[in-house]
């Protein structure tokens, strides 16, 4: 490896990425501590309160579990924007599948398959703080440049079987519950959505357990994966951008408002639970894109196009949402991987 790929593809990450974590952690954390959102939220299971349940028996995970019920139950609030919310969780599945499409993959780093482990200490401590861990992994590994790498021996490949495991747990262990919170807002079903980067782990598990291998390219599957996603995403971005673009006297007042958190503590005497809770979900939000935005510049290639091309993707965020953006950049790389492949193939039936 040369010197400016070293630095490139190992220091940098290792020192950039971490660097993201901590401030993701120290902002989040402390403007919610300023703003006393963490106090507020606290009181909520301190007395008998609708959040104040036996979830599992065990008093510490339950502890934890009733301030995860109470945060996320306000989130939903229908006084909140449900296509927010809706927006949220499904910008979230673009990025929760990528770690299980990466670790699915034939001669994959053995690193990241601890991408559940990381989804569980990220409910705790956010996907903010946690998520930009993954993308140091996913570069230092050289997962990043796995499509501008030759493939051989079907390195990089992913199978039918093992793409397939993962439609059925982005279905059963991610949307589903997804759905089932949002609908039922019930404090058991909530505490049951925390968990489900475990849920998705036994769910694929299952299905690897109970399928019969198949050795056939899972190219095309995962790619309608992705596509899918793409959809799922854009669908009510559009949705809840189109209306404020046309009807709001201060669009991009508005659009600041329900996306961007305050770049300055909140006034603890005038910040309600509510507003707290929203600035501390967009400070999460910020950091995750933040630093998923600037792994995808080493998907993008060694290009010195990268900051056009960084460019094109927040004006294409904007129109089509994070979620949507994530996932077509996936899909693209996809389809360079398996052009890849199809490429080595053709030199050795010649």
């Amino acid at each position: 490896m040369s010197s400016k790929a070293l630095l490139s593809n190992r220091i940098l990450p290792l020192l950039l990425f971490p660097t993201i974590s901590y401030y993701a952690f120290k902002t989040m954390f402390d403007y919610a501590l300023q703003a006393g959102t963490l106090h507020k939220l606290s009181a909520q299971c301190t007395a008998p309160t609708p959040y104040t349940l036996a979830y599992t028996g065990i008093k510490y995970i339950d502890s934890v579990l009733c301030s995860l019920v109470a945060f996320f139950d306000i989130m939903l609030e229908p006084k909140h924007s449900i296509p927010f919310n809706v927006e949220l969780l499904t910008g979230l599945a673009a990025l929760a599948i990528v770690p299980y499409l990466e670790a699915a993959r034939h001669g994959r780093n053995p690193v990241l398959e601890i991408h559940w482990v990381l989804g569980i200490i990220y409910q705790k401590l956010t996907g903010g703080v946690i998520f930009p861990i993954y993308w140091m992994l996913f570069i230092v590994t050289g997962a990043a440049g796995l499509h501008f790498s030759s493939h051989r021996a079907g390195a990089g490949s992913i199978d039918q079987r093992h793409a397939e495991s993962v439609v059925f747990t982005l279905v059963v262990a991610y949307i589903l519950p997804s759905i089932a919170m949002l609908v039922m807002r019930d404090p058991y079903v909530i505490a049951f959505w925390q968990a489900f980067p475990l849920w998705m782990f036994l769910a694929q598990r299952l299905y690897l357990g109970l399928r019969p291998a198949a050795p056939q390219s899972g190219a095309k599957t995962v790619r309608a994966i992705y596509m899918g996603l793409f959809f799922l995403s854009s669908i009510p971005h559009i949705y809840l951008v189109t209306p404020i673009l046309f009807r709001s006297s201060d669009p991009l007042q508005t659009l600041r408002t329900l996306f961007l958190p305050s770049f300055t503590p909140l006034d603890p005497k005038s910040t309600t639970l509510d507003h707290g809770v929203q600035d501390f979900i967009q400070w999460d939000g910020f950091f995750m894109l933040v630093s998923t935005f600037i792994a995808m510049l080493w998907i993008a290639g060694p290009s010195v196009k990268r900051l056009s091309i960084l460019v094109v993707w927040l004006v294409q965020t904007v129109v089509f949402g994070p979620g949507a953006i994530i996932a077509g950049v996936f899909w693209w790389r996809e389809a360079l991987i398996q052009e890849g492949m199809d490429v080595e193939e053709r030199k050795k039936s010649t």
